[in-house]
């Protein structure tokens, strides 16, 4: 195999013999000549056999000596396989250009990759990244990674910690997202849990202090639901005539109380929206190792116009490429005035009116029954209900 592989890096030729062949193959290797790959043409009955091609001249002598012709029938090997190429002028010239773009956008980062997110969007990230010096097509060395992780992590909240990796042409940012935390409460200071509306309990969960109210229990507002400064209660078989202790502590639980609320909302039924009118622009680009090469003349219209950008990658092998198309789409709009019809003026108020109740109303919380009341009339429409809900009613009042 060794063998092979020299006699195809030095190249070697095949000939053919015509007249005496056996004496012609003795006298080459009196000679110190060596010879292989000896066989016959089917055809001509002629013998063939291989040389090594800087030394193919030297059987001209022994061919003279012999009386014998000799023609050569095929050349092999890299030295005639890189002389074939380098005729080929353009091919030569494609391999160097190829090459020397190769070395030059070798030094370049052509790909970010993001992981670690989950509240947080790629756009937010990648944004921030950028006024950072981090982004597709920046020159490698033109940031100091350690540097652009806390740059990002300040810019960005609800980041707890960034690292900014880079591995050949690609960067990876990863990132941990900060956990929202529950509110400190001093548990040093002795406090009550009372009532911040009137209702009815449904359910109590006292993990510190003594519940001062049982489920079904009607409460008012400001009523003391767990006690943080409560006599410790005797045990149902203590006897004894020991003093009961007060005990002084913060109260903590939850209490849940079905309550019941007002809601009014209203909106005028004159509706002012964006009407597209005309042909939206189009402008087109190619985005190539970064850059942004424009398809034609692209300008930005006049007028009052919506932008609306999206950008088709190339991937290959699951891989995504530092080439794609980017669209931005100019829609042409008008703003119009219209008065909206019963149905929809009332589908808009209960959609305002869901999310006024969301504000409202504790986190958790769940409206067990309504009753929605519209009235329209001198271009509005209000919408009042009175709901019975389910909602956590206990706030912390500390002792002064």
């Amino acid at each position: 195999m060794l063998e092979k592989i020299f006699r195809y890096v030095y190249g070697y030729a095949v000939f053919e013999i015509d007249g005496n062949a056996n004496r012609f193959f003795n006298i080459a290797a009196r000679s110190g000549i060596e010879l292989w790959g000896f066989s016959v043409d089917k055809r001509s009955k002629k013998k063939t056999a291989a040389i090594k091609a800087s030394k193919y001249k030297k059987l001209i002598k022994i061919k003279r000596k012999c009386g014998v012709k000799l023609r050569l029938r095929k050349k092999r090997g890299l030295p005639f396989h890189t002389l074939k190429v380098m005729r080929r002028k353009g091919l030569v010239i494609g391999f160097v250009l190829s090459f020397a773009l190769f070395i030059f956008f070798s030094n370049f980062f052509w790909g970010i990759r993001i992981t670690g997110i989950d509240k947080l969007t790629e756009t937010e990230v990648l944004n921030a990244a950028r006024e950072c010096g981090v982004y597709e097509g920046a020159k490698k060395g033109s940031f100091d990674s350690e540097i652009a992780a806390d740059e990002i992590a300040g810019m960005i909240e609800g980041i707890s910690w960034v690292s900014v990796n880079t591995d050949g042409c690609t960067v990876e940012i990863a990132i941990k997202e900060s956990e929202t935390k529950p509110p400190i409460i001093d548990d040093n200071n002795p406090s009550n849990i009372i009532s911040a509306k009137a209702g009815k309990i449904v359910s109590i969960e006292a993990q510190s202090g003594q519940p001062m109210v049982k489920i079904g229990d009607s409460v008012e507002e400001g009523d003391t639901l767990i006690a943080g400064i409560y006599v410790e209660q005797r045990k149902e078989n203590d006897y004894s005539e020991r003093e009961l202790t007060t005990v002084v502590g913060a109260a903590r639980g939850t209490v849940v109380a079905e309550t019941f609320r007002e809601f009014s909302v209203q909106i005028s039924e004159n509706l002012v929206e964006e009407v597209p009118i005309g042909k939206e622009k189009i402008n087109t680009k190619l985005i190539f190792f970064g850059l942004e090469i424009p398809f034609g003349i692209n300008t930005i219209p006049k007028g009052e116009t919506k932008l609306f950008s999206q950008k088709k990658d190339v991937f290959a092998l699951g891989v995504k490429l530092p080439i794609g198309i980017k669209q931005d789409i100019y829609k042409f709009i008008e703003t119009r005035q219209r008065i909206m019809d019963e149905d929809e003026i009332k589908e808009k108020t209960l959609l305002k009116l869901r999310e006024f109740q969301k504000a409202s109303m504790p986190a958790d919380s769940r409206i067990i029954e309504e009753k929605l009341e519209y009235t329209i009339g001198e271009g509005v429409c209000i919408l009042t209900t009175k709901s019975r809900c389910e909602e956590e009613i206990g706030i912390y009042e500390k002792f002064s």
